[in-house]
């Protein structure tokens, strides 16, 4: 009968996953307890019962607690990395201003966008005019340009 009772229970246990890292199947429900297993993400465990926050639970043969804010009722999904895909991130990338820029410019500890593009119009119009107005004789350039 007991076997029955067994084989019946572990067919309708409930299980539920670690989903941290790392962490530990505790002997009773307090974080300062003694260590009985040490558990990894996606350990499956079968739910006993559940107390104020913790669950106790079976796992690889032996009997502790979990915090409940640990698992999950469904498997952790795979790990993903964006390393071996190409991705574009022009398109992708952020491009507003961050909070700490925008808040900076309305407290007037950093200027906005349109007095930097103001700066930059003027300062491109003065680097012109510079330009266009220095003038150096044929003679003195074939001389610079002989010297080099």
């Amino acid at each position: 009968m007991k076997i029955l009772f067994l084989f019946l229970y572990s067919c309708l246990a409930q299980e539920v996953y670690f989903k941290s890292l790392k962490g530990k199947l505790l002997a009773e429900p307090k974080p300062k307890s003694n260590v009985i297993s040490e558990l990894k993400r996606g350990d499956k465990l079968s739910l006993v019962s559940k107390k104020a926050g913790w669950l106790s639970v079976e796992y690889d043969g032996k009997s502790g607690w979990v915090a409940k804010i640990l698992t999950s009722k469904k498997p952790p999904g795979k790990k993903v990395s964006l390393l071996n895909k190409k991705v574009d991130l022009s398109k992708k990338a952020r491009k507003r201003a961050s909070n700490f820029s925008s808040s900076a410019a309305a407290r007037g500890l950093m200027p906005s966008k349109e007095e930097i593009e103001y700066k930059m119009q003027s300062a491109n119009k003065k680097a012109l005019k510079k330009m266009k107005e220095f003038q150096i004789s044929e003679a003195k350039a074939l001389k610079w340009f002989l010297k080099e």
